[in-house]
């Protein structure tokens, strides 16, 4: 069951830092100068349900039974499929790295996420433990640094200073600019804008380890990475765009 704010909880989006903009440049600024990256008018919504109704029945059946590895895969496939229906330009329907920035970007996305975050006590504390977590390394990366994968054993900020400064360049990181908003040495992953942009480019990031096999399904680490992924992608999306249309199925 969602909780909701009280009067008293109520609160505006947080942000990162003290003054700082809801969001920044590179992730704001409309993608190849178009903000209308998506258009919901392209989907064949009773179609697309069909194919996607079986996926985002065993993402959620997944969920529940503690399987959350495969939750967020059959949620990303079914995500991952929205994106190529609806993005604007046709030519671009493959290219993964696009449909994110493109959702990143995408106003009634953003407008959702700010909504539950306002509203739902439960969702913005799941928004900030995963905050807390980031960046997100690329497992890759750190294979070949010979930095071993994050143990729970070691407090994460002081990890993730220690592998940037093994030699991780922000294209191994997500969001890829998290040491723009905290230096490296003073690292606080705090100062990350709290804002839809920076969470989809950080799920993407766990999205890529999963996919490429950098997630160990014995590691409690890796797993609260994966649920707390699951659980806002479903959120904002699955519960939002997809909407009591496919609840009613």
């Amino acid at each position: 069951m969602k909780r909701e704010r009280t009067q008293q909880e109520h609160r505006p989006p947080t942000v990162g830092g003290v003054g700082r903009p809801a969001t920044c440049p590179g992730l704001a600024k409309p993608v190849d100068g178009r903000p209308d990256l998506l258009d919901r008018a392209l989907l064949r919504r009773q179609e697309y349900l069909v194919v996607a109704d079986p996926w985002l029945r065993r993402s959620r059946a997944s969920a529940e039974k503690g399987r959350h590895f495969e939750s967020l895969i059959y949620l990303w496939v079914t995500f991952n499929a929205w994106l190529g229906e609806v993005v604007a330009n046709r030519d671009l329907t493959e290219r993964d790295s696009y449909l994110v920035a493109a959702a990143g970007r995408d106003p009634l996305l953003n407008r959702a996420f700010k909504q539950r975050l306002a509203d739902e006590v439960d969702f913005a504390d799941s928004c900030e433990q995963f905050r807390g977590l980031w960046p997100v390394l690329k497992t890759r990366a750190l294979t070949d640094l010979g930095i071993p994968p994050w143990s729970g054993e070691e407090q994460r900020r002081p990890y993730v200073r220690r592998a940037i400064r093994a030699g991780l360049r922000s294209s191994d990181y997500r969001p890829s600019c998290a040491t723009d908003h905290s230096p490296t040495e003073s690292f606080d992953p705090s100062a990350i804008p709290l804002d839809w942009p920076h969470l989809l480019d950080a799920i993407y990031g766990v999205r890529c380890n999963l996919f490429h096999g950098g997630k160990s399904f014995l590691n409690p680490e890796d797993t609260r990475f994966v649920q707390l992924s699951h659980q806002i992608l479903r959120a904002v999306w699955c519960d939002g765009d997809i909407g009591q249309e496919w609840h009613e199925r």
